[in-house]
């Protein structure tokens, strides 16, 4: 639930209810606005840089910039400040970009660990043995009415082999509901079981030695 004031009083929305809203069509007279959202990845935000450069080609270097509103997460954060930053010059904005990121190289970003007291880690990486995607998506009617039928507006729960992607995974992140939270937690565990070697060397420990904890 989220909360929201209006004139003094606290009102109590539902997650379907800010979903709604937020796919309401404007009203007639409210001009409309284009946001420009660009993810994190590192190195391989550069793709968006393509993306955005092919653009300007499209609508012209000379044309104004055309997004009202520019937000991002991490490296795409970065994008989007620099832009943020340009957006005087129009679409020339994004070859500017392009050409900060031609000049870039890993040494620059990495720079720190030339000074910093980093030390070696080892790490231990686990990632699922099997599709959360598809996980997710044999769940999803355990989702509220709602929210479910927002998903498949979205094309979210499209369970074709094209249908696969962003939009299937969004289903994923949101499905709090029993199924799928006990399905995941027992693929982690069988997951876990399988590396038991490794975890346990990692750990210090030998193969069989103490009884893992149990936890309740």
């Amino acid at each position: 639930m989220a909360e929201a004031r209006r004139r003094g009083n606290t009102v109590r929305m539902a997650l379907e209810t800010l979903l709604a809203t937020s796919l309401e069509p404007p009203a007639a007279d409210q001009p409309s606005r284009r946001a420009l959202v660009l993810m994190g990845g590192g190195a391989r935000t550069a793709y968006q840089v393509g993306v955005l450069r092919a653009l300007a080609r499209m609508l012209g270097e000379d044309a104004p910039f055309p997004f009202h509103i520019v937000l991002g997460t991490s490296a795409g954060a970065l994008n989007a400040a620099y832009l943020g930053s340009r957006a005087g010059d129009g679409c020339s904005a994004f070859d500017q970009l392009g050409a900060f990121w031609s000049r870039l190289r890993s040494h620059h970003v990495n720079r720190l660990s030339a000074w910093l007291p980093y030390r070696p880690v080892e790490v231990l990486a686990l990632q699922p043995s099997a599709s959360l995607d598809e996980l997710a998506l044999k769940h999803v009617q355990e989702l509220p009415a709602g929210t479910r039928d927002t998903l498949a507006g979205l094309g979210a729960l499209e369970t074709r082999r094209h249908g696969a992607g962003s939009a299937a995974a969004l289903a994923s992140y949101l499905l709090f509901e029993p199924g799928v939270v006990h399905a995941l937690m027992r693929l982690g565990d069988i997951d876990a079981q399988q590396r038991e070697g490794e975890l346990r060397a990692f750990f210090g420990a030998a193969q069989h030695d103490d009884a893992p904890v149990a936890v309740r």
